[in-house]
């Protein structure tokens, strides 16, 4: 059986035009918008601009508490401002990392040289920094020779020698 060869009337004169007719239509849809949105403001009524508003809810208030739902889900300026605090700055001298390296090495090999019920008390022993680790109440603080004081790393958590031993004749599991 023989086949036939059919040649396609696409050529790239005709692709350039029909993506010029795509442009133009996307423009005139924009242009339209547009005028749409002046002749509601224009009108004094926003009947429209709140159907626009409900976003896909049945009624706006729906679409407003799902905003602040969502809203309440997100971190706050303050919880972004402590992270903020807590990043390691970036600096590079020569090609190479400065502030990081500093603080990676003035936490000593993250070996703990003591600990402290107060911060003022682990400030007050060492008003110009150490280097290693201090346990202070819950948390560890480490000095931070480019802020000039002592850092809080996290806090933390620990679990009772109770949980790891056993009675005799127990068995022991991992």
């Amino acid at each position: 059986m023989a086949q036939k060869i059919i040649k396609s009337p696409v050529d790239d004169n005709s692709l350039n035009s029909t993506n010029h007719n795509f442009t133009e239509l996307y423009n005139m849809k924009n242009a339209l918008q547009t005028q749409i949105n002046d002749l509601v403001l224009d009108a004094g009524k926003s009947d429209q601009e709140v159907a626009q508003a409900r976003g896909g809810h049945k009624v706006l208030a729906d679409r407003l508490n799902e905003t602040d739902s969502q809203l309440a889900n997100k971190a706050n300026k303050d919880e972004v401002s402590e992270l903020a605090s807590g990043k390691a700055d970036i600096i590079y001298v020569n090609g190479e990392l400065q502030l990081i390296n500093e603080k990676i090495n003035s936490l000593d090999g993250l070996e703990f040289k003591g600990g402290f019920d107060t911060l003022q008390q682990l400030e007050n022993a060492y008003p110009n920094g150490t280097s290693g680790l201090f346990v202070v109440g819950d948390y560890w603080y480490y000095w931070n020779a480019s802020d000039g004081g002592w850092s809080r790393g996290n806090k933390l958590e620990t679990t009772p020698w109770a949980d790891f031993t056993t009675t005799q004749d127990e068995e022991w599991v991992v």
